[in-house]
């Protein structure tokens, strides 16, 4: 048995098989009746359900955004998003197409015991058939096919259903509208090969009447129906649709060809700058602790009692009572008249240029044990007449008039006469003087010193010194500090502190902060705030605020510009 249609050849009345590529004239006219199914009909593919059969072939979700542009103060930054889902279906109503008169039932040879004999295509025949023809007719794109798109695809194709799905990218402002395109016609068809049925005397019911050619109504009819019969049977036969997102990709199953493209787009999100007074009550009890790295520079009146260990470099104005140990350098210049009794101890050297007028009485006991050993190397000019015997090693330029004897030994025995040295001498002398020196002595200085004072000093001064003093210097003070102090802080500041305080931190440091806080805050603060913010705060604010807000607010905003969300693909299946 077979499933290939008999065809005329020439003007005889002659039978002959029909070839592949001349059945592509029988997919062309089914393609044309596919064409002219309306939206109650099967294989037609649309967004609205009808009373009969409905196979959902998927869907199309369009998102949005209620707000419009420019939008902003969203609850956690996040924008609230719409959604509305078109749901698509294809109508797989079975059919009963033999009940029409352009009904005709292909012929065939068939081999009988060697017996070539002519048979009708039998129930299976024909649904084999059925899917050859539907393969060619979407294969090649011939009349019948849909396409998905926001334009027409061409000249031969015409809207099968409009605004079959709406993008908007907020609400009441509409993106692009999709129809569903189905081609009408080519600019080409294939050559007109028509195939042979049995001749009824009712056209298609009957008693036998010869072999006759099928009409194009009949070839249209006959293999358009066989077509829908086959989509209807079963969702994984040819000329079925899918929609399919991108996160979905393409169908599986046999082969399934893209047709057309939907996008679902909406409006972007900036986080965008935005001013504006707010005068709303906000209340918020929180009683956490601040923990974090606080990095930025503090320009603002500081005051409240610090208990704690100060330990950073202080640049400022220092105003108050200072109690503690100060440890390291400062510069100031101090300008100040005082009448006060000086009283001190003091265990150190002073060094420096003391220039004032001392006056002082003084009485003085002094006792002294002095043990010396020396020893002396001298190197000096002789100058003067030298009378005498020079006993010695002469070194130096001897100028004048001498008289000497000289002694010479030679062989065993000395020669020479001995005599007085008469002459000027002239010489260099060179003495190295080593002295150990021990003194204790007691004493009130009284009168003007001036000079480098070295050594300890003991007692009580009383005056005015001017100078540089080097030594360990101890006292306990307690005095109102005004100046300008620079330097390393260490120790415990008690007092009100009421100045400029500027300076750059670097340590962690948990407590709790009163006050006016200005400048750039970078961190988690935790803890209850109950002052007016008046800076730009750029993060996520979660909480009550109970004050007004002044300044520059940075959060999720709704741009002008859209973004494509999703893609969806209508394909439809071109091969088992």
């Amino acid at each position: 048995m077979g499933t290939t249609p008999l065809k005329l050849d020439g003007t005889d009345g002659n039978l002959k098989q029909m070839t592949t590529s001349e059945e592509n004239y029988l997919a062309y006219q089914a393609g044309l009746h596919l064409a002219s199914l309306d939206s109650g009909q099967t294989y037609v593919i649309g967004n609205v359900s009808h009373s009969g059969t409905n196979r959902s072939i998927g869907s199309i979700v369009d998102t949005k955004f209620d707000d419009g542009v420019g939008t902003h103060g969203f609850a956690n930054g996040t924008v609230p998003v719409t959604q509305t889902s078109y749901a698509f279906n294809q109508h797989a109503d079975s059919i009963t197409y033999s009940d029409s008169a352009d009904f005709r039932i292909p012929t065939e040879f068939v081999d009988n015991s060697g017996s070539a004999e002519i048979h009708e295509l039998t129930t299976s025949e024909q649904n084999t058939l059925g899917d050859r023809i539907a393969s060619a007719l979407f294969t090649n794109e011939y009349p019948g096919c849909y396409k998905l798109g926001s334009s027409t695809p061409g000249s031969d194709w015409s809207v099968h259903k409009s605004g079959i799905f709406e993008d908007t990218i907020e609400t009441g402002v509409s993106g692009t509208s999709y129809n569903l395109y189905v081609k009408d016609s080519i600019s080409s068809p294939p050559s007109a090969v028509r195939p042979v049925s049995v001749k009824r005397s009712s056209g298609a019911t009957g008693t036998f009447q010869g072999i006759q050619e099928m009409s194009d109504a009949e070839v249209r009819y006959t293999f358009g129906a066989l077509c829908q019969s086959r989509m209807a049977s079963a969702s994984s036969a040819i000329g079925n649709y899918l929609i399919r997102s991108s996160a979905q990709g393409a169908p599986s199953g046999g082969t399934w060809v893209a047709k057309g493209t939907a996008t679902d787009s909406r409006r972007d999100t900036t986080d965008t700058d935005y001013t504006r007074t707010s005068v709303t009550e906000f209340t918020r009890t929180r009683s956490s602790a601040f923990q974090g790295n606080y990095s930025r520079v503090f320009s603002a009146d500081y005051t409240r009692n610090s208990t704690e260990n100060f330990t950073q470099v202080f640049t400022g104005n220092f105003v108050g009572d200072f109690t503690g140990n100060y440890a390291t350098s400062y510069t100031r210049t101090s300008t100040r008249e005082t009448d006060t009794d000086f009283t001190r101890s003091s265990s150190g050297d002073f060094i420096g240029n003391y220039a004032t007028d001392f006056t002082r009485n003084s009485t003085r006991n002094s006792t002294r044990d002095s043990n010396r050993t020396s020893t002396r190397t001298r190197v000096l000019t002789y100058a003067g007449n030298f009378a005498g015997n020079f006993a010695g090693n002469f070194v130096g330029n001897f100028v004048g008039d001498y008289t000497r004897g000289r002694l010479y030994y030679s062989d065993g025995t000395f020669y020479g006469t001995a005599g007085n040295y008469v002459g000027n001498y002239a010489r260099t002398s060179t003495r190295t003087s080593t002295r150990t020196s021990t003194r204790t002595r007691v004493t009130n200085y009284v009168g003007d010193f001036a000079g480098n004072f070295a050594g300890d000093f003991t007692g009580d001064f009383t005056g005015d010194f001017a100078g540089n003093y080097v030594g360990d210097f101890t006292r306990t003070r307690a005095v109102d500090f005004t100046g300008n102090f620079i330097g390393d802080f260490t120790g415990n500041y008690e007092g009100n502190y009421a100045t400029d305080f500027t300076r750059n931190s670097t340590a962690d440091r948990t407590e709790d902060f009163t006050g006016d806080f200005v400048g750039d805050f970078t961190g988690n603060y935790e803890g209850n705030y109950s002052r007016n913010f008046s800076a730009d705060y750029s993060r996520d604010f979660i909480g009550n605020y109970g004050e007004s807000f002044l300044g520059n607010y940075v959060g999720t905003t709704i741009a002008a510009s859209t973004s494509t969300i999703e893609t969806y693909t209508l394909y439809v299946k071109t091969a088992l």
